[in-house]
């Protein structure tokens, strides 16, 4: 997936002219995707709880617990696996070579207007790769708890700087970024989430009243892996 991001040209030059750094032109398209898989350990199946019934939208509701807590079961416990890459660069330089024509024209031979040029030709906003492994828990019907494990493949350290010239390149590039492989655990707790449908009271032809009720509660889990 990706998206296109249109910019106003005179806001830009605005900007310029005022010292704001204001790299790039009007028209910039950043991308990035993800892979992801799930499975259940104990059997349960997550396109049985795909709902379409949402006006605004599919969803998965609520997973069928098949042996929950409370009747001496588990609860349900599935494994999740996800490949993700965001690349925050547009335009003509990146990576290492932006970082070697900005220390050439800075540090080795000078030229303001060149380094100037160089540095306002692109956004470069840095890329990223990461894996992510995980546990998904369900004890009971409204309860879910999430245990992430996120692996940093690759990270390029952004070069946007407001100070980029005054300080030097190799002061305020974040060198620690490039190469760096962190690591991160997460821990979440959700609750199910229920919108209950109003009780309509509509009149008999005799003058009484009868209670119609609408459709009973609309289960929805938004917490994912």
């Amino acid at each position: 997936m990706g998206q296109q991001v249109n910019r106003n040209s005179t806001n830009i030059a605005l900007a310029r002219l005022a010292g704001v750094f204001a790299p790039g032109g009007a028209s910039h398209y950043f991308g990035g995707f993800y892979v992801y898989g799930h499975w259940y350990l104990t059997g349960e199946k997550r396109a049985a709880a795909y709902d379409v019934t949402n006006k605004l939208g599919a969803n998965f509701s609520q997973i069928a617990i098949k042996n929950p807590v409370s009747t001496g079961g588990f609860g349900a416990v599935g494994l999740a696996a996800r490949y993700s890459a965001l690349n925050l660069n547009s335009g003509p330089y990146s990576g290492s070579g932006l970082y070697n024509m900005l220390a050439y024209t800075t540090l080795i031979a000078p030229n303001p207007f060149a380094a100037s040029y160089i540095a306002n030709a692109g956004v470069v906003g840095g890329r990223q790769q990461n894996v992510t492994l995980g546990i998904n828990w369900y004890p009971e019907n409204g309860f879910h708890f999430q245990f992430n494990w996120i692996h940093m493949l690759q990270a390029s350290a952004p070069l946007n700087d407001y100070a980029l010239f005054a300080a030097g390149v190799p002061a305020r590039q974040g060198p620690y970024f490039n190469g760096a492989h962190p690591d991160l655990f997460e821990a979440r707790a959700g609750l199910l989430v229920r919108h209950h449908q109003p009780t309509c009271v509509a009149p008999h032809s005799s003058g009484a009243t009868n209670l119609q009720r609408l459709p009973k509660f609309v289960d929805e889990d938004r917490n994912r892996a």
